[in-house]
């Protein structure tokens, strides 16, 4: 992690161990597809769509161990960029942050301000679901009980008001 609250902005990287974890075990499901084409005890065609499948994982998780994904906080909000796109939250349209558990996950979730309008049926559907209007994207070199912390420090000393 770089930059504090009075140094800003504060950048997290997404955990490299994580990736390295997913792309050793997506290379392993691969090639034990690959090893099993034509022994006859699956689907031949099932088999390469798995070696496809996990390859491709595979190709992922490597580029996120040289290219990490990153979760940017700043004066503005937050904003978190992955290999596809950038996504950025204002202060203002965020309520509060809380760990939100989801099956066997924990992830950051947050609540968006009230007065904040956009995606209102994807959000309720959230709320109704998961009991939370949405959440960061895992796997943050912070564990989501910590970085929840640090990310409402992070809205009361920037956020509306301060």
């Amino acid at each position: 992690m770089i930059g504090s609250l009075d140094n800003p902005p504060i950048v997290l990287r997404a955990a490299r161990a994580k990736s390295l974890a997913r792309f050793g075990g997506s290379l392993a499901l691969a090639a034990l597809c690959l090893s099993m084409v034509g022994r006859g005890q699956l689907p031949d065609g099932l088999l390469w769509f798995g070696a496809a499948f996990f390859g491709l994982a595979a190709i992922y998780s490597a580029w996120l161990l040289f290219r990490p994904s990153t979760l940017t906080l700043s004066p503005e909000g937050v904003r978190y960029t992955t290999i596809w796109k950038t996504h950025t939250i204002a202060w203002r349209d965020i309520a509060g942050f809380r760990p939100a558990r989801v099956r066997s996950a924990v992830l950051t979730g947050f609540d968006y301000s009230p007065l904040y309008q956009r995606n209102a049926a994807v959000r309720r559907f959230n709320t109704t679901a998961l009991g939370i209007d949405a959440a960061l994207p895992p796997g943050w070199e912070l564990d989501p009980e910590p970085l929840c912390a640090l990310l409402n420090q992070a809205r009361e000393h920037w956020g509306e008001g301060a």
